[in-house]
């Protein structure tokens, strides 16, 4: 015969009963392992001990019953074998413990199907591991299926964009280098500027693949300090106007607005990505309005522009990193990075970002930052 090492908790107040479980078994070809518990505690102290293959439960006992040992394996989170083995129990009553989550019960007058039940349970109970297992697996293969596909847009993308500039650096730089053709000082001072500006364009992007790479890996660094809005707006106002040459740049910053608790650089940053957002949005000559509100708790700055708006099942897509969405043609674009940047930055600061806008109306970019004695 063919002996199997089981080890079984015995839900059992009397010593004689479980030994006639014991003795059962072992005639069905088992090597038994077992404790005897008859209180809840001694039942959590035994699964905090030894792991087991299988629970065999009388069904009511002085201090603890069948249906509260149940509950306490369900608590922990095991799946084995659970069969009630009573001396008295009616139909109904088994009915109940079966719907209960038990997977057989017998009387103890009668145990000769008790070897069989449980090698029928064992097998059950190794293909439900078997099963979670493949689906655990099946799932971490297409989660790994999810990054390799986003790596390789991200790679698509990304030679894309670097391509572009390269590619006009480099026409134009051949031009100025052929010898059979002469240009003019003008021709060639406009082909130096092509190139400058293609420069500027490509130290931006890879610029701003470090941050993202910085954020999605929870390496961006922040220095914080208290700092006032409007001294965060004077650090970046240059490039703002720079910006916004085309249309009309609007500030509303109220003297008595409260200091944040920020890295002044990174939030700044975020100011002009907005209005560079705003820009690429909206018509040449429109308004582009900067606006700071605050509440006990926060600071909200909010970017406004007059362009067409963005649909609303594209307002939360349009965060993600390399998105690009624009209503006014003939707009440069850029990377698509500019907005996942500004989330990242203002979810690392403890804030909140989000757009409101319809079709037709323009929009109104905002964020949230903690007041300086709220986060400090």
């Amino acid at each position: 015969m063919h002996y199997r090492q089981l080890n079984v908790l015995l839900v059992e107040d009397s010593e004689d009963d479980a030994e006639l479980i014991v003795r059962q078994l072992e005639k069905a070809g088992f090597t038994v392992r077992y404790n005897r518990v008859d209180t809840k505690v001694a039942m959590r102290d035994a699964f905090s001990d030894r792991i087991w293959d299988a629970v065999i439960s009388d069904y009511m006992m002085p201090n603890f019953d069948a249906i509260a040992a149940l509950e306490l394996m369900k608590e922990i989170g095991l799946d084995l074998p659970f069969i009630i083995v009573s001396g008295k129990i009616g139909e109904e009553t088994a009915v109940a413990a079966m719907r209960a989550g038990a997977h057989d019960y017998l009387m103890k007058n009668n145990l000769t199907r008790l070897g069989p039940a449980l090698e029928r349970e064992l097998r059950d109970a190794r293909m439900r591991r078997e099963k979670k297992i493949a689906e655990r697996n099946a799932s971490e293969l297409q989660a790994f299926k999810n990054i390799d596909k986003l790596h390789r847009q991200f790679l698509s993308n990304v030679s894309h964009e670097l391509r572009t500039p390269l590619a006009t650096i480099k026409g134009f730089a051949t031009t100025l280098l052929s010898t059979d053709i002469v240009w003019s000082e003008g021709e060639k001072k406009d082909f130096l500027i092509t190139i400058d500006q293609e420069t500027d364009r490509l130290t931006q992007m890879i610029e701003g693949l470090m941050d993202v790479s910085r954020i999605e890996s929870g390496e961006l660094h922040l220095d914080r300090t208290i700092c006032g809005v409007r001294e965060i707006f004077d650090s970046v106002k240059n490039e703002l106007h720079r910006l916004t040459a085309a249309h009309k740049l609007k500030v509303s910053i109220p003297a008595n607005i409260l200091p944040v608790y920020a890295d002044c650089m990174r939030i700044g940053q975020v100011l002009v990505n907005l209005v560079d957002n705003a820009v690429k949005n909206s018509n040449t000559g429109t308004v582009v309005e900067i606006t700071v509100s605050q509440t006990s708790r926060c600071t909200t700055l909010s970017v406004i522009d007059r362009g067409k708006g963005i649909p609303a099942e594209l307002q939360e897509k349009i965060f993600n990193r390399f998105y690009q969405y624009s209503p006014v043609e003939g707009n440069n674009r850029g990377v698509g990075l500019g907005l996942a940047i500004c989330k990242g930055i203002i979810k690392a600061h403890g804030g909140r970002i989000w757009v409101k806008s319809e079709p037709g109306t323009g929009s109104t970019f905002n964020f949230a930052l903690p007041l300086a004695n709220h986060e400090k």
